[in-house]
């Protein structure tokens, strides 16, 4: 390849479907001015690629930088997003092994955690608002949030492998009983700070959440609803 003023890569891809570690391979005889190149800690995960550029419009790593060094979002399985961390570790097998926000905030940290709590919570409000819109019965639009939840929990495209569906239940809750849900928020977002425990601040939610709705008025069937679908 050779060497020229303007961006130069040799891209790699694994092509298989199973994580390769990368850590110490050595690329050789790939430019004029940088012939080889060694690899730090990576590994490549199934159907990603990476570019170790070649020239100096990209001086890291000695004249080669890597791209997607960040948490990414990998769509290559067909209507799925799945997380991978810096390392190209699927966030399926890191810790619990689950895809939802409280596995990402463990395993990835607080701001992949908290992107991924809103991502999956808005399933739930969209489902709530969309059915709300439709002018469908309440015992449907309350079927929809739970169809939400479940398909969260396990979607088709994963092979049934989902999160816990919390986050994506404090989405419909939110849009159903808005006061009550909001009225407690402020304690559990406490708590979570205080505690750094995702268990923990969910207990304070939805404990408490049926007698917030009957001190409040609600209907009996949003009452029995707010102690069902965290279930």
């Amino acid at each position: 390849m050779p060497y020229v003023e303007s961006d130069e890569y040799v891209e790699i891809t694994n092509l298989g479907d199973q994580p390769q570690e990368l850590t110490g391979c050595v690329l050789m005889d790939i430019s004029e001015g940088y012939p080889s190149f060694t690899f730090p800690s990576y590994i490549l995960a199934p159907g990603k690629s990476i570019r170790v550029y070649t020239n100096e419009c990209h001086p890291e790593w000695g004249g080669f930088s890597f791209e997607y060094s960040q948490p990414i979002w990998n769509n290559s399985e067909p209507d799925v997003a799945v997380l991978y961390d810096n390392q190209g570790k699927d966030i399926r097998q890191l810790g619990d092994g689950n895809m939802g926000a409280r596995n990402a905030f463990r395993e990835l940290g607080a701001k992949v955690g908290v992107a991924i709590f809103f991502i999956d919570a808005s399933k739930g409000v969209l489902a709530i608002l969309i059915a709300q819109a439709a002018n469908i019965p309440q015992v449907a639009i309350l079927f929809t949030g739970a169809a939400a939840v479940v398909g969260h929990n396990w979607p088709v495209f994963t092979g049934f492998r989902g999160g816990r569906g919390e986050s994506t239940t404090i989405g419909a809750l939110l849009a159903l009983i808005t006061q009550p849900m909001l009225i407690i928020a402020g304690p559990a977002v406490l708590t979570l700070f205080i505690r750094k425990n995702v268990t923990t601040a969910s207990c304070v939610l939805f404990i408490p959440l049926p007698l917030v709705c009957w001190w409040l008025g609600a209907p009996g069937s949003l009452i029995s609803y707010s102690m069902a679908l965290p279930c």
